[in-house]
Formats: C-alpha cells, structure tokens, sequence
C-alpha cells in the first residue's frame, strides 16, 4: 500500500482503516493450508508496515485485536501463536490501547 502511494499509483497513503482491513481479511482467508501460509505472511507484513508508519493513528485498540484473531486463524495451536499473540498484546499494553476485546482476544488463545 505505502509503495503504490510512492509510485504515485494512488493518491492517499494508508492509514490505520487500511491496515486493519487488510489484516481482518487475512484473518478469514483459512480454506487451505497454503492460502493461510500466505494470508499469515500478509497480515504479518501488514502489522509490522501499520507500526512503523508514522502516518497510520496509533489511537485504536482494533489496531491489535485484528492482529490477534488472524494469529489465532491462521497459526497452529501451540507455544509460537501463543508467543505472537503475547507480542502483540504486549505492543498493545505499551500503546495504551488494551481493550476489554483486545484481552478477550488474548484468553481465546
């Protein structure tokens, strides 16, 4: 999203909305094991651009609970989806944004 906006191919860059439905739509992509595979690497590369993106709002907790349930989605149950939605909420506690979904989200885990 942010390198088609640097090649002029649109005009706004992406904001927090963006990001989130972006990462939401991975969350649901679970048919088949390669497509969660891909959709895991979507949403994870998402996430990681949403935080470093000076022009994205920090200033919601849907910003981390997405995160979350694609985790949930589209990882194995074990220790490493556990390890990535502990992450993840940890970033969230650090950004004040934990909500009582956000932590409905890590319980579900």
């Amino acid at each position: 999203m942010k390198q088609m906006h640097n090649n002029g191919q649109v005009e706004s860059s992406p904001n927090s909305y963006c990001y989130t439905n972006v990462i939401n739509s991975c969350a649901y992509c679970i048919q088949e094991e390669e497509e969660k595979k891909l959709s895991l690497a979507i949403a994870v590369q998402t996430y990681k651009e949403m935080l470093k993106d000076e022009n994205a709002e920090q200033k919601s907790h849907h910003l981390f609970d997405f995160p979350e349930t694609a985790l949930r989605n589209l990882l194995p149950n074990d220790d490493k989806r556990t390890a990535a939605v502990h992450t993840v909420f940890e970033t969230a506690k650090e950004s004040g944004q934990v909500s009582q979904l956000v932590i409905q989200k890590l319980q579900a885990v």
